[in-house]
């Protein structure tokens, strides 16, 4: 189950354990408790109702018990609770949060005979990338898959297909960076004089490590950052430096766009189609609530201004910024780290979007790194090279 991949040809078909997990709930007689009573525990509960799965309680951990507290007109209880009442009764006991790392320890702490832990990883997306899609796009996936540079590169590619196609991220966790900071730094071979374009700036959290790192030194930041709350914590936290907050979407037209602005790590254009057919938007209740934003061309933004190092993570919308900045890309050849995961075609788009900018001449070494305990945070680094 766990193999790990050495060939592209290797990648074969396995059945989605997401859709697996939700037939056992569909005919299981256990009662069932989500575990959770936040957002995330309240959209499964929704995602269910569409299976017709029926949940007989929520539970917390016992520091976040609120007495008489009820979600959708079920009692909340303690964890402990229920663990004592399993006692009595086997349960299904749903993880209803999203870090990964604690329904790890969860999985490995409680699941027993009473107690059958159900972790579904991402549930919203499943649709996204599977293994019939993968083989639609077969000689795509392998073109970009012969352009990475090394072996963990392309360990790193494969995993992060598997895990998308069976539902489980342990493939692709095994391979987290050890780097301390969110990006590789290191790989990208960050000097204190760098310009930086930061597409997807949310509150300054890169930018942070960014100086950190420089220890305080670069030429100069654009900080791409179309919400405004997060954009004015930008302007706020750095005014020491030389830094200009643009408050755009990058893209591939100067246009006004609907934005989904929630202030969060989340925030993306509408029509990014970062959520698939089936969004998360539908089971937020929210799929109104957007406002209307500018959308910028780097290259018209920009103008003539050098920059050094472009970095991307703008929730689905990473290629039609790469298109907006090819002008910039083609004069500037600056290195380039862009997220890779949000959409199952962008770990091939992406790379080839990059690479219809090598020649002879000059061209770019390709990598991939992953950054997180989950499917998520898997990064392209674009490395130029010039003779």
């Amino acid at each position: 189950m766990n193999k790990i991949y050495e060939k592209f040809n290797d990648i074969c078909y396995e059945r989605d354990s997401r859709l697996v997990k939700l037939e056992y709930l569909i005919k299981s007689n256990r009662r069932k408790v989500i575990y959770g009573a936040g957002r995330a525990a309240i959209l499964r509960y929704k995602w269910f109702q569409e299976y017709a799965i029926g949940i007989d309680e929520f539970c917390v951990d016992n520091e976040y018990y609120i007495e008489n507290q009820k979600i959708n007109g079920f009692e909340v209880k303690k964890i402990d609770e229920i663990i004592l009442d399993s006692k009595l009764r086997k349960i299904d006991l749903i993880i209803g949060f999203e870090d990964c790392k604690k329904a790890r320890d969860v999985f490995e702490q409680l699941n027993n005979e009473s107690i059958n832990v159900v972790w579904f990883e991402d549930p919203f997306r499943f649709r996204d990338l599977n293994y019939d899609f993968f083989l639609r796009h077969y000689y795509e996936y392998k073109q970009a898959y012969e352009l990475l540079e090394d072996q963990e590169s392309k360990a790193i590619f494969l995993a992060a297909i598997r895990a998308r196609i069976t539902g489980e991220s342990d493939c692709i966790v095994k391979y987290k960076s050890k780097s301390q900071w969110n990006y590789d730094f290191d790989l990208l071979q960050i000097k204190p004089n760098e310009t930086l374009v930061d597409c997807g700036a949310y509150d300054g959290d890169t930018i942070k490590e960014f100086l950190n790192y420089t220890k305080g030194k670069c030429n100069k930041i654009f900080a791409f950052e179309p919400d405004s709350v997060n954009a004015k914590k930008i302007a706020e936290s750095y005014d020491n430096i030389n830094i200009q907050v643009i408050q755009k979407c990058s893209g591939d037209k100067d246009d006004f766009v609907r934005f989904y602005a929630d202030n969060s790590l989340f925030s993306n254009v509408a029509e990014s189609g970062v959520w698939g057919e089936h969004t998360r938007r539908d089971l937020y209740g929210d799929i109104e609530r957007f406002v209307e934003v500018p959308m910028c061309k780097i290259d018209n933004e920009l103008g003539e201004e050098e920059v050094s190092l472009i970095k991307m993570d703008i929730e689905g919308s990473e290629l039609v910024a790469l298109i907006g900045a090819r002008e910039t890309i083609e004069r500037c050849f600056p290195k380039l780290a862009i997220c890779i995961y949000h959409k199952a075609e962008d770990f091939y788009t992406l790379i080839h979007e990059v690479h219809k900018h090598d020649s002879e001449q000059r061209y770019y070494k390709y990598y991939l790194r992953h950054h997180s305990d989950d499917v998520s945070e898997t990064v392209l680094y674009a490395l130029p090279v010039c003779k």
